[in-house]
């Protein structure tokens, strides 16, 4: 019962966010279908990571999620699982993202203290900079390069320009995520960009970051040598971009989520385009 109130606090789901990009980046690191064992411990290791990384922000953020109205009914505030429950389950988080890591290779581990260190201390950063957005793309923008470092054991730079694009989309819709608490926010003397520039000019940047975004992603097919499926998977993401852009433009601050969850089939997108690419127009 307690594993199951946990799973569904750190909302192990969106472990599938992203995944796809970890594949992705091991997709393109084997130019192919990769080990199965290899994909076997990107998995553990990307649910590791995930399910460590929101265990430690539900920790952190304990005080805020209990003011917070959109928050209160999360499973800490509402004493579903105690803190000490918390712990150990990121305890247990972090043992499989290090022994996933070393199964997969010696640099993936040894890199794999930096990555823990850069999720936990995402946590933080909304307390002191309004910055915060990009150390979640930062986060995020590891995920396909531990995919390609995974696979292949050396560094290359298709992976890096894909997660510099990650990260300024991921930076992006986490922009568009916290207008919704720009009130809060000021209150409780958190940063965020909505709520140190204001929620207008804000999203003028969020189109700018995904604009930018989009670019890498370009560059990521070019350099990877991908053919017509990658490039017709990111004209949908283009088109994606484009009615987010209508949304949020709109200035009608209580659709804004939906502009967010459409990013949600970013990652999906990009990984089915590049598969299609690499499995049928080869």
């Amino acid at each position: 019962m307690r594993l199951r109130v946990l799973l569904r606090m750190i909302k192990v789901e969106h472990t599938l966010f992203s995944l796809p990009f970890a594949y992705l980046g091991a997709i393109l690191g084997a130019k192919g279908a990769p080990p199965s064992d290899k994909l076997l411990w990107i998995s553990l290791a990307m649910l590791g990571a995930h399910s460590a990384g929101m265990a430690v922000n539900r920790l952190v953020d304990l005080e805020f999620d209990a003011l917070n109205p959109r928050t209160q009914d999360r499973a800490l505030p509402c004493q579903l699982v105690t803190s000490h429950d918390v712990y150990w389950f990121v305890f247990f988080s972090l043992a499989l993202f290090f022994v996933a890591s070393a199964c997969l290779n010696r640099i993936c581990l040894m890199l794999s203290p930096i990555a823990a260190f850069a999720l936990v201390f995402y946590s933080y950063t909304k307390r002191f900079t309004y910055l915060c957005h990009f150390w979640l793309g930062f986060v995020l923008a590891l995920a396909p390069v531990g995919g390609w470092l995974g696979v292949t054991g050396r560094f290359n730079l298709p992976p890096f320009l894909l997660g510099l694009g990650i990260c300024l989309w991921v930076a992006g819709f986490d922009v568009i995520y916290q207008s919704a608490d720009v009130s809060f926010d000021a209150r409780m003397g958190l940063y965020s960009i909505p709520r140190c520039f204001g929620i207008r000019p804000s999203m003028k940047l969020v189109l700018l970051l995904h604009l930018f975004a989009v670019v890498f992603f370009f560059l990521v097919g070019y350099t990877a040598l991908l053919g017509v499926w990658y490039y017709v998977g990111l004209l949908v993401v283009l088109a994606v971009f484009v009615i987010e852009a209508k949304i949020i433009l709109g200035g009608v601050l209580e659709e804004f989520m939906e502009a967010f969850d459409m990013n949600l089939v970013v990652s999906s997108v990009l990984l089915a385009s590049a598969l299609l690419d690499l499995f049928i127009s080869k």
